[in-house]
């Protein structure tokens, strides 16, 4: 895997970079990558069944949420949604949540930050559904 740091000229604009790396827009990315993430994954289910498993919906403008259709008696479901400047993920049946705030790496990358980690958007998301789309729910179906 090839380590070399992206290097930017000595006087990189990294105000106008900041600038565009918006809750707005990132928020738009998760978007896209949710709905795509939910659509293999529904592709992946289809055993001689048409209903997909799980749905994708945004109930509120800055928010979206992806859940297990298949779960009969408790909801299993992750809810992401943009704050001010910060985007919030939340599963169900559990009290905390993940906040992600936007920063430039030191390559100068747009990146979710939490616990002093940067994150990529497909990382957030892998982060986000990964126990929904691939955990063992059995016991509550």
């Amino acid at each position: 895997m090839n380590h070399e740091w992206k290097q930017k000229p000595d006087d990189w604009d990294w105000v106008s970079e900041r600038g565009r790396c918006s809750g707005a827009a990132v928020f738009e990315t998760l978007w896209g990558l949710a709905r795509e993430s939910v659509k293999k994954r529904n592709d992946q289910n289809k055993e001689g069944t048409d209903k997909e498993r799980f749905n994708i919906s945004q109930p509120q403008r800055h928010t979206f949420v992806v859940s297990d259709t298949f779960v009969r008696f408790e909801s299993r479901a992750v809810a992401v949604e943009l704050g001010s400047e910060e985007i919030h993920v939340r599963r169900s049946g559990k009290t905390e949540e993940t906040v992600y705030t936007l920063s430039l790496n030191d390559s100068g990358d747009c990146r979710l930050l939490s616990g002093g980690v940067h994150y990529q958007p497909w990382q957030v998301m892998r982060r986000a559904l990964e126990d929904l789309f691939f955990g063992d729910w059995t016991r509550s179906v």
